[in-house]
């Protein structure tokens, strides 16, 4: 799809007025300004931009302290697309489109989503990078979605044929879940054919092993089961009655083929959990039976997702079900049971302050005085054989700290007072650590370092390594080196935290915009592996706020860093080259090609070798074919189907050259699939 950018006396003029007033005006976005906001979590904020048809606009915007997320809706309220690249809280997410009508283009930003982090605050600068008429590879390409949506449906009915002919096999198996995800939403039918498909290939697998197979290997039977289980949470979400149905059936079909040994229960309890999960929302009382049923005999952790899903389905049967689960974890002994302790603890962290929470007021202050009472009541000791319970007790400290408003300041000095009581006694160093580390948390860079200078000898090494790791992730990497030099005595143990914040430095340095510095220091690395890896790691932030020219600069500085042959050294250059071929393919595909395609026959040579050592070495075809699935198990092998998939956005009649050229049948229909996932409309078609 295009966007649109007014022109205006020969330059681009773009607007972005925003819901933001200052001193009662507008602000405006224009080329060579930008504009600087607070984000809290839950908020939105949108931009509005007028373009042109058949314009080119890049805007960047550079995370401070916030992960966002770019949404961009046309004039006509269809989301064009999100952007969000996983650099975390810091960093440019690189946006550019070119509009396809006239109007005005919606830019709404708002915060990643991230239950870890529930509560953020941070900044963010928008700015436009570049604003100008499209060119022609841009339009061309613009119109290459239509085309390649067009050959991604042919290319999907063959592999459909493909993998129907496949041979029974745990690969067919898979590429059958595989397809069915893929086209979910594009073709609902042909998904639950796949998924159809899948149950009747994995029972025809199964079929032939019995309990007279003399061949028959309990390493078999634990791949079957690992096969059911991905049937079962492939279907589950889709078409819960069938997965019930295959999770009954299924069942008696391994405990025929398990020799009389017993299915893992916790499994079955789970996968059981996970279907009567998705039956809420067509059969709450169903659910309800179902986890009735399991709570008689386990406290299965998943029991907490089955009553979140209930209670968004059937408040009242939720309610019951809490009642039930809280009545009988509070008559348990907690810290002796550690499957009650984990469950009570998953329900109690649910409650998430001003958000609805899992439980009632009444259920969680049952559960958080249940926990508190018999924590403080503990007595630790030295035993080592009270390991498990010392394990349990430390969860449910940890989750009575973080419960937030429920916890008053008496019950929090408790606590505070028992995890002291219990580190002293199982471990007094780590005890003394933990105070010490909590006053330098609370303490300037300088007064740490004295307060260390006070510290036992035997800790003193480990408190400066974690000042100078403190300091390095404020941004000062060059403070952070001075510290480990000045009070690091290992010499080997010094280079290597050395090293390691120089590596953070380029990492640093990539994320916040600023290549050529990132590039320079990882030249200066003496390990070519190190390089390597480094190069592979931040190959997909390279170019991020900067103008296409400027990109491919930066891209080929990268390329020239691994040396000037076509072939992979080893697995880590091959790595870095598949990265930066990745990241080629959306300024330059040919450059792309170029480097993939060597690779490619690289891999060629590499995968015969394999199947050569294989037959070689006699192993066992059966445990082969469900272990390996033929395909050459080697750093290239996972990632070429993502690069040729990439690659096929741009220009999928060269992807499908170089798919075609894999040797190996299971990567190439792999490659397929990967092809199919990037090219085919996600909207369903009739």
């Amino acid at each position: 799809m295009r966007l649109i950018t007014a022109f205006i006396l020969g330059f681009c003029f773009t607007s972005l007025a925003s819901n933001y007033r200052v001193h009662g005006q507008v602000v405006e976005l224009r080329p060579g300004t930008s504009v600087e906001r607070t984000m809290k979590s839950g908020e939105t904020q949108t931009f509005t931009v007028t373009l042109d048809e058949d314009t080119f606009l890049q805007l960047a915007v550079e995370q401070r302290g916030i992960d966002v997320v770019v949404r961009i809706n046309s004039p006509e309220g269809k989301t064009i697309g999100e952007f969000d690249t996983p650099n975390g809280n810091q960093g440019v997410e690189d946006v550019s489109f070119v509009a396809t009508t006239t109007g005005s283009y919606a830019v709404t930003i708002f915060p990643l989503s991230n239950p870890a982090t529930a509560s953020v605050n941070g900044r963010y600068q928008i700015k436009i990078l570049d604003c100008r008429p499209a060119t022609s590879d841009e339009l061309k390409a613009l119109k290459n979605i239509e085309v390649n949506a067009l050959k991604s449906k042919a290319l999907l009915k063959d592999l459909v044929v493909s993998v129907t002919q496949l041979k029974t096999s745990a690969l067919k198996v898979r590429y059958q879940l595989t397809v069915a995800s893929v086209v979910e939403q594009a073709d609902k039918t042909l998904s639950k054919q796949m998924l159809d498909g899948a149950i009747s290939t994995f029972t025809e697998l199964a079929a032939p092993l019995n309990e007279e197979d003399d061949d028959y290997s309990l390493e078999q039977y634990s791949f079957i089961g690992q096969l059911r289980n991905e049937i079962l949470e492939s279907i589950a979400p889709r078409d819960p009655e069938k997965a019930l149905e295959f999770l009954s059936s299924s069942r008696n079909q391994m405990d025929r083929l398990g020799q009389g040994q017993s299915l893992d229960i916790d499994r079955e309890v789970a996968l059981k959990l996970l279907v009567a999960s998705q039956l809420a929302k067509s059969e709450p009382k169903r659910t309800y039976q179902m986890a009735q049923e399991i709570l008689k005999d386990k406290y299965a952790n998943g029991l907490a997702a089955t009553l979140e899903s209930l209670k968004s389905k059937s408040p009242d049967l939720a309610e019951q079900l809490e009642s039930q689960m809280v009545q009988k974890l509070s008559a348990e002994t907690l810290l002796q049971n550690a499957e009650a302790a984990q469950l009570a603890t998953t329900l109690l962290q649910s409650y998430s302050g001003e958000q609805t929470a899992l439980l009632s007021v009444d259920g969680r202050n049952k559960l958080f005085q249940k926990l508190l009472t018999e924590s403080l009541a503990y007595k630790p000791t030295t035993d080592a054989r009270n390991f498990q319970t010392r394990s349990v007790l430390w969860n449910v400290l940890e989750t009575l700290k973080s419960v937030g408003p429920s916890i008053d300041s008496t019950q929090s000095a408790a606590v505070e007072k028992k995890f002291a009581e219990v580190r002293e006694k199982w471990n007094p160093q780590d005890q003394m650590m933990q105070r010490l580390q909590e006053q330098l948390n609370n303490s300037s860079v300088e007064q740490s370092l004295e307060r260390i200078e006070k510290a036992p000898d035997e800790i003193r090494e480990q408190m400066y390594q974690s000042v100078a790791e403190k300091v390095a992730a404020a941004g000062d990497i060059d403070k952070a080196q001075l510290i480990l030099n000045a009070h690091i005595t290992d010499l080997y143990q010094r280079r290597q935290l050395v090293r390691s914040l120089e590596q953070q430095r380029a990492f640093q340095l990539a994320a916040k915009g600023n290549p050529e510095e990132a590039l320079r220091i990882i030249r200066a690395i003496p390990s070519a592996k190190l390089r390597s890896s480094m190069i592979a790691q931040i190959a997909p932030q390279l170019g991020r706020g900067l103008k296409r020219s400027a990109v491919l600069n930066v891209l080929e500085q990268a390329r020239s860093i691994l040396g000037s042959s076509t072939k992979a050294a080893n697995p880590e250059e091959m790595t870095a080259l598949l990265e930066l071929g990745k990241a080629f393919t959306k300024y330059d595909p040919n450059r792309a090609t170029e480097i993939i395609q060597p690779l490619l026959d690289q891999f060629n040579d590499l995968d015969a070798a394999f199947r050569t050592i294989r037959n070689f070495a006699q192993l066992d075809v059966a445990t082969d074919s469900y272990f390996q699935g033929g395909e050459f198990n080697g750093n290239i092998g996972p990632q070429m189907p993502s690069v040729i998939g990439q690659l096929a956005t741009k220009d999928f009649d060269r992807a499908k050259a170089l798919a075609d050229r894999i040797n190996s049948s299971e990567v190439r229909i792999t490659v397929y699939i990967e092809m199919v996932r990037t090219t085919l409309p996600v909207t369903p078609q009739d």
